[in-house]
């Protein structure tokens, strides 16, 4: 399968980096994308310190797929939710971030057989309706950034 953007992938409202003024007012921003989409706040507080919180999501998918007697399924859901703390050291670009990352990140991988046999290289192996190869990946919810 392939896919073929019709708009570009990826489209951001980059986060000030006058976040570290204190003249700068607060701000909204935004990025979406190919199944991305996301939403955030900057806060300045000092002249080199902001805070900023931000909610972004990749979706989620589930497939389901026969190919010679095997049923491959997979899903995911990416979703996170951070608050953060910046510190501007030297009053330009450069900045130290700091903070909590909560998450909802899931991946699962299933391939279920059914009775048969299977041909891999020149081997021959034989199945029941019992193997298969189940991969499940998470994360930590709350981690630190």
């Amino acid at each position: 399968m392939s896919f073929t953007p019709s708009v570009p992938c990826w489209q951001q409202v980059p986060w000030p980096s006058a976040a570290r003024d204190r003249r700068t007012p607060a701000r909204f921003v935004s990025a979406w994308g190919c199944r991305v989409s996301g939403w955030g706040y900057a806060q300045p507080v000092s002249s080199s310190f902001a805070v900023r919180g931000d909610l972004f999501t990749l979706g989620s998918r589930d497939v389901t797929e026969t190919e010679s007697g095997i049923v491959y399924r997979g899903n995911y859901k990416l979703q996170r939710a951070a608050l953060l703390a910046d510190w501007f050291p030297f009053s330009g670009g450069f900045r130290l971030t700091g903070g909590a990352v909560f998450n909802t990140d899931r991946v699962t991988l299933d391939a279920s057989g059914a009775s048969g046999t299977l041909n891999i290289g020149d081997r021959t192996y034989t199945t029941t309706a019992a193997d298969g190869l189940n991969v499940q990946v998470s994360f930590r919810r709350p981690r630190p950034t």
